[in-house]
């Protein structure tokens, strides 16, 4: 059982993370796995969870554009915004649902594999690192008002796959879309808003299956509760010092990291 301390330490790492493409669920397990030493699986369960704080800072930082949304949902047709978020979020579920379950199940049977999964977790960093490297030299024109049903169903594919420990859905997605011509500022709001009903979904498909957290409730709403006020408090700050950081090394170096240490503790 964690501690109340812990608790607001994986709150503290996930608001901070979350903005950074570093991938946050995956930092969040090789926390969990090799410092706290919970199961993968529970780990993965734990970090999804906390998103919900994250979320709810999205939800609050760009409560303009959400009800900008609701409103406008009668007539979506109209807004690039909303049907964006519509498609890819259909998209995301049909590429995202077969791959959690998958992973989920592969996590059980690597429940005693903890040095394993870290591996995996670092091997998907450095795939993320290459993807954002790659990104870094495109320089958009197009904006919110120029996106085609191509960027929102590739979009969501992106998004889909995010959900594999280790890559990073920011960073995923951002790169994405500016491969797709999309402007930097519009990759990474329309990567902002699209998190929303991902996690939404992702929770929603956890509580869904009957298979609960086994952590304390009171610790995990402390959780949660830490990474919404650190996340709202950060999300600008780390939004503009991502800008100016290569990301890209820091995945692939961290990556390389989390591999070399889970085969020393195999060997």
């Amino acid at each position: 059982m964690m501690e109340l301390m812990e608790y607001i330490l994986m709150g503290i790492l996930q608001g901070v993370t979350e903005w950074l493409p570093v991938s946050s669920t995956g930092q969040s397990m090789l926390a969990l796995i090799s410092v706290l030493q919970a199961s993968p699986e529970t780990a993965l369960k734990f970090a999804i969870y906390l998103h919900i704080g994250t979320m709810l800072a999205v939800l609050v930082r760009f409560r303009k554009e959400v009800k900008h949304i609701l409103t406008s949902l009668p007539k979506r047709g109209e807004d690039k915004i909303t049907s964006y978020l519509i498609v890819s979020t259909i998209v995301t579920g049909l590429v995202g649902v077969p791959v959690y379950l998958l992973m989920k199940q592969s996590l059980g049977i690597l429940a005693e594999q903890g040095e394993l999964v870290t591996a995996l977790i670092g091997v998907f960093l450095v795939l993320t690192g290459f993807s954002i490297h790659l990104s870094h030299n495109k320089v958009g024109l197009r904006q919110i008002e120029n996106i085609t049903l191509r960027d929102m169903v590739v979009g969501g594919m992106a998004q889909g796959f995010a959900i594999i420990p280790g890559v990073s859905r920011s960073g995923i997605t951002t790169a994405t879309l500016l491969f797709l011509g999309l402007k930097q500022d519009t990759a990474l709001k329309l990567s902002f808003l699209m998190s929303v009903p991902a996690v939404l979904g992702a929770v929603a498909l956890d509580l869904l299956q009957g298979d609960f957290l086994v952590y304390d409730f009171t610790g995990l709403i402390t959780a949660v509760f830490t990474s919404f006020i650190v996340g709202y408090a950060t999300m600008d700050i780390l939004i503009r010092f991502s800008r100016r950081i290569r990301f890209d090394v820091f995945c692939v170096f961290f990556g390389l990291i989390a591999v070399v240490v889970s085969m020393v503790g195999v060997l």
